[in-house]
């Protein structure tokens, strides 16, 4: 299983200051990719701006079905710059 964290920061033309993502990507399960990211303050709530924190049991699911059918895993961490 590979695990792909992405943090960005966003730039002066962006609606965002810095949002984050995570894509799991399985030997023999389906792929699961979260993202969040900063809105208006004002708005910053589960069902619009975070919704995708629904999908954090699914891949702690994965993860240890993953490490019970013996698969390794693999993280890897990028920094992105918007622009």
């Amino acid at each position: 299983m590979k695990v792909i964290v992405t943090s960005r920061e966003g730039d002066d033309d962006s609606d965002w200051r810095a949002a984050y993502s995570v894509l799991v990507i399985g030997d023999t399960t389906q792929s699961i990719e979260t993202s969040f990211h900063d809105g208006e303050p004002e708005d910053a709530m589960l069902f619009r701006d975070f919704n995708d924190v629904y999908k954090i049991p699914d891949i702690i699911k994965a993860a240890h079905e993953a490490g019970l059918r013996g698969e390794t895993l693999e993280f890897e961490e990028r920094t992105e710059e918007d622009g």
